[in-house]
């Protein structure tokens, strides 16, 4: 029994430990965070645009970023760390869209500590990380050194990015918005909406984003748009669409009767209750009436500093701001009380200047930033500038921060990840407005990166580790040209020159051992290895440093080689004259390089080379007197060639019938290039006389290349100025028919592009003087009366937003009776649209286009079949 006991208080003694180290909280605080999204800004400026023509214009975006610790173990401690989104200040709304519901943050970059005892023990680096639906950034154990702890934090950078394909899903919203705005369930929703309106209960009241004169004007507009849709559907029952009509328009009456009589009350009565809640303590019910009353009236001055001073106590300072800044900017209000915009100011000034005390700059600049932001949208001169000196020195605390991190980065020969601190410094003046290249501790900090880096790069160099030091040098490089930093080309350049001639040297040394050893196994394959370095690199790569002859030789030996086997182990065909070809080159390079000889040339010539010779100059007589020189010229050339490459000039047979042909060749060969110069010259001055240039220049270009060593002709400089003035008229005549050729198959995009460059070259080129003809595109257009090219000329034009002209065009079709009406319909829907928008006159805009019966589609689809109707009988 007694050992029972034992065991029982053992365990309650053992549970008890355990408890005793529950989690447990030890440390939380709230970091509040704003970005500014500018219309200004080059990436939102389109997204501004589709909800604003009020330009410039901006979005305030807050967040809050929350730091939370709970003891878990005795040594152990958890941290939490996530964000939560606030609000959005300065909504610009698309019907019942706000662009603000678009921005939530993607991807965020976060940078900080956490302390115990002004020591470090969590640094937070969270960089370019994506955000997921939790909004959990940190969730992490760490041991702590001791069991009493003093926490404290601190934040260097906070910054939010947010969707890369914003543009695609705003397109998608606005259109499900636009057709829900074009579907009749609009009188069944403005049903509901009006139905909630209590008129007997004002605090039941609500106030939506729209007025009643709102819903009237839209469904007036509807009505408007459905009516002639009804009247084209003959068998359709119209009764329950005017009675829906009439019931909505008679409740509406209604509730603007009522309402008329209690609006201009309803801010003031609105803010005496808010005031009765606040002084009971129920601010949750005092906001929300201060809110009512502004709804009413946005410029209630008793409401807004109400309301702003209940958003300065909750630390919500950029509401506060917009709230007051807006008052103020109405110059017709009095306000007599200025103490609530005078204690904003203070309350931020003060928090600025203990975070500053406390070492924290980085908050101190953001709460300075709103502080600046507060100070420019007030009434000039309303505040005493005095935190300027302040946040001047904020910003040279953080830039501090930033440089002690780099010089850190750099200690660590951490080169890179310097860079890219120094662009967010850079990054982080330019948005202070602080010209980095004015700021001394900013290029020398550059200093020390370049002295700290190329001492680093050149003992590499000198340890002849340059692949290391290329290595290195790239990335810092690449993180230069990234971040957009300035730099000398030359630094870079010299280390690439020094170690990539180097390792070509070392390559081309390594070649020319294996040849002296004779390891030729992987011969080829370490030549097409140095061969690749040497394209890739050869910008780098010193003049003095290329493919030297020694190695450059090991090629052709190995072709050389190649050749030998073949000419020995040739057997004779005496038309086969492409092997003096291979002999003429195995011995040139024999001689040029040294080589050793591989074959007996003496044996070669004698019984291989000279049969071929003496058949071929026999062939060429046959050519030469059946005049069939496009035969005879080539082979002579060939063999003559051949001939001299081999050095026979000594054999005195061969060079006897050598000259009995060349005699019996330029004698008759020169006659006949004469004969056929002059033929060519006539073909072609008739061909141009006749306008065909295009021809012309064929004949020219594709005449044969036959050459002997003859007399100059003068039919050359006549053949030559020929092609010369003949050049524009055949490149016209060339972009003309191509043109003509892609509309005869339809391709009218690329046939009327080329008959536009070709017009445009007729007219600057003054073409016209050659005797050739091409129309402007519009008497084209009436010389081939094709329906087609009408068509597509309209078309084009309402693509490029070309309205007048597309107009020209389907005006002259219709004068000529072309079949035009789908055409005429989509001009007219645009043009309409065109004329909505600039809110211009109808009648007055088509006026001069003196319309009639003949384009009754046109003036259906623009005025309505009914307005048209009257104005064909009118005019």
């Amino acid at each position: 029994m007694y050992k029972a006991r034992i065991i029982v208080l053992w365990f309650c003694f053992f549970v008890f430990s355990a408890s005793a180290y529950a989690q447990s909280y030890s440390y939380s605080v709230a970091i509040s965070h704003v970005q500014k999204i500018s219309s200004e800004s080059p990436e939102y400026k389109d997204v501004f645009r589709k909800f604003t023509i009020k330009l410039p214009s901006e979005i305030r975006v807050f967040y809050t970023i929350h730091i939370k610790v709970y003891q878990e173990k005795k040594n152990q401690h958890s941290i939490l760390i996530y964000f939560q989104e606030d609000s959005v200040i300065g909504n610009r709304y698309y019907r019942q869209l706000t662009l603000g519901d678009l921005f939530f943050p993607k991807r965020i970059f976060l940078n900080g500590y956490l302390f115990t005892n002004d020591t470090n023990v969590f640094d937070i680096r969270i960089q370019n990380r994506q955000i997921f639906e939790n909004q959990t950034l940190v969730d992490t154990v760490i041991t702590t050194p001791c069991d009493t702890l003093l926490w404290n934090h601190k934040i260097e950078y906070i910054q939010f990015y947010f969707d890369e394909q914003l543009s695609e899903k705003l397109e998608e919203r606005i259109k499900k918005i636009d057709s829900y705005h074009q579907n009749d369930s609009l009188f069944l929703h403005w049903h509901k909406e009006l139905d909630k309106l209590n008129l007997s209960n004002i605090d039941l009241l609500p106030i939506y984003k729209f007025t009643l004169q709102d819903i009237e004007d839209e469904a007036t507009k509807y009505i408007d748009n459905q009516f002639e849709n009804l009247l084209t559907i003959s068998k359709l029952d119209n009764s329950e669409y005017l009675r829906k009509i009439s019931t909505l328009f008679y409740r509406i009456r209604t509730v603007k009767n009522h309402l008329s009589a209690y609006l201009p009350l309803m801010d003031s009565l609105l803010y005496e209750k808010g005031r009765e809640f606040e002084k009971q303590e129920n601010y949750e019910r005092a906001v929300y009436y201060y809110k009512r009353s502004l709804d009413y009236n946005p410029n209630h001055i008793q409401s807004t500093l109400a309301l702003s001073n209940f958003h300065t106590l909750q630390k919500q300072y950029d509401k506060s701001i917009e709230l007051i800044s807006n008052l103020y900017k109405d110059t017709s209000l009095q306000i007599e009380n200025h103490d609530v915009a005078h204690q904003l100011y203070q309350v931020l000034f003060s928090i600025a200047e203990n975070k500053i005390k406390n070492g924290d700059h980085y908050t101190a600049l953001k709460t300075l930033d709103t502080l600046e932001h507060f100070y420019e949208v007030m009434p000039d001169g309303f505040f005493e500038p005095k935190h300027k000196t302040l946040r001047y020195e904020a910003k040279q605390g953080v830039y501090n921060a930033y440089l002690d991190v780099i010089r850190q980065a750099i200690y660590n020969s951490k080169y890179e990840l310097a860079v890219n601190y120094i662009q967010g410094l850079k990054n982080l003046m330019l948005k202070n407005d602080d010209m980095p290249e004015e700021q001394t501790a900013y290029q020398k900090i550059l200093g020390e990166l370049w002295s700290e880096f190329l001492e680093k790069t050149y003992k590499h160099i000198r340890q002849k580790k340059y692949i290391y030091a290329l290595i290195e040098a790239k990335e810092v490089n690449n993180a230069l040209d990234s971040g957009k930093i300035s730099y000398a080309d030359s630094i870079f350049n010299e280390i690439y020159e020094i170690c990539y001639t180097n390792l070509f040297a070392e390559k081309k040394a390594e070649i020319c051992k294996m040849k002296q050893h004779k390891q030729t196994t992987k011969l080829a394959e370490k030549l097409k290895e140095i061969d690749d370095f040497y394209d890739h690199n050869k910008e780098y790569i010193r003049k003095n440093i290329s493919m030297d002859e020694e190695c450059s030789e090991l090629k052709t030996l190995k072709h050389y080689g190649s050749l030998c086997r073949y000419i020995s182990a040739y057997s004779i065909d005496i038309s086969d004259y492409n092997f003096l070809d291979s002999c003429a080159l195995c011995y040139k390079w024999q001689q040029e390089y040294q080589f050793d000889t591989c074959v007996e040339w003496k044996d070669v010539v004698e019984n291989k080379c000279v049969p071929i010779f003496l058949a071929g100059f026999s062939r060429i007589n046959i050519y030469s007197w059946g005049n069939e020189f496009k035969k005879a010229i080539p082979l002579y050339n060939q063999l003559t060639q051949s001939f001299y490459s081999l050095d026979l000039q000594g054999n005195n047979a061969l060079k006897f019938k050598y000259l009995e042909v060349k005699s019996l060749i330029e004698s008759r060969g020169c006659v006949y290039l004469e004969n056929e110069k002059r033929e060519l010259y006539h073909h072609a001055q008739a061909l141009f006389a006749q306008k065909k240039h295009l021809k012309t220049e064929e004949i020219i270009q594709n005449r044969n290349n036959l050459y002997l060593n003859c007399q100059s002709s003068s039919y050359d400089d006549s053949i030559s100025y020929m092609l010369k003035i003949n050049k524009k008229p055949a490149y016209f005549q060339k972009l003309y028919n191509l043109a003509l050729e892609k509309l005869s198959l339809s391709d009218y995009a690329e046939g009327f592009s080329l008959y536009e460059e070709a017009y445009e070259y007729f007219a600057s080129q003054s073409i016209g003087n050659y005797g050739l003809i091409c129309l402007d595109r519009k008497d084209f257009l009436i010389s081939q009366k094709n329906k087609d090219y009408y068509t597509y000329t309209c078309k084009e034009y309402i693509e490029k937003n070309e309205l007048d002209k597309a107009m020209d065009i389907m005006l002259l079709a219709v004068s000529q009776e072309v079949n035009v009406d789908e055409t005429q319909q989509q001009l007219g829907t645009l043009y309409a649209q065109y004329v909505d928008e600039k809110k211009l006159n109808p009648y007055k805009t088509i006026k001069p286009y003196s319309l009639s019966q003949e384009h009754t589609v046109f003036l259906n689809s623009f005025l309505g079949k009914f307005k048209a109707f009257l104005y064909t009988i009118l005019h």
